[in-house]
């Protein structure tokens, strides 16, 4: 059993990693998702299923206008989260980003309902706080990678954090990238 009154240390040096490695996370899901979606494609084609032989994908120019129209929704997905990401790489490298202290008012739990302008759009959990109604999306899987004793899914992060939990938002263009809960950890400039 943790010892209750223990935290990490948090330093600029780590949310810049933690930062960057969530950016790179993204991206890649954009650049895995367009090509996910073609093998699909690839293999619906080859099994001849009803969506082939009902028309929705054939080798016609309807079918093939569909599938270039796809593909280039998802090439411009891409575009925009890697102009996002890297804008957000950026900021953090160049200590263009704020850490501010605030207090945790509410907690929503979703079934992935809630929206999100990430390539994985699946955040089922966001957190409310105070100042100017800032919220925060727990990004989806691990969290905290580099902590030792608090590397925690996304839920855990959820279901560890109480109204009225003090957290350090990292926040870039008033919208709020992270969140460190601060009973678990320090912050040290």
């Amino acid at each position: 059993m943790q010892d209750e009154n223990k935290k990490e240390t948090l330093t600029r040096d780590i949310i810049k990693k933690e930062v960057r490695y969530q950016s790179i996370r993204e991206v890649a899901m954009a650049i895995v998702l367009p090509f996910l979606i073609l093998f699909l494609i690839l293999i619906l084609k080859l099994l001849d299923s009803d969506l082939v032989t009902s028309g929705a994908i054939s080798s016609d120019k309807f079918g093939l206008t569909v599938i270039i129209i796809l593909l280039s929704i998802l090439f411009l997905i891409f575009v925009f989260v890697v102009v996002k990401n890297s804008n957000i790489i950026f900021s953090v490298q160049k200590d263009k980003y704020q850490i501010v202290k605030d207090r945790l008012i509410n907690l929503q739990s979703g079934s992935g309902n809630i929206p999100s302008t990430s390539v994985t759009f699946y955040r089922p959990y966001r957190l409310y706080f105070s100042i100017k109604k800032r919220k925060y999306n727990i990004p989806s899987g691990k969290n905290y990678r580099w902590s030792k004793d608090f590397c925690m899914y996304d839920y855990n992060v959820f279901n560890s954090s109480t109204v009225g939990d003090e957290f350090y938002l990292i926040i870039i263009n008033n919208k709020v990238i992270y969140a460190y809960n601060s009973k678990f950890f320090e912050l040290r400039e």
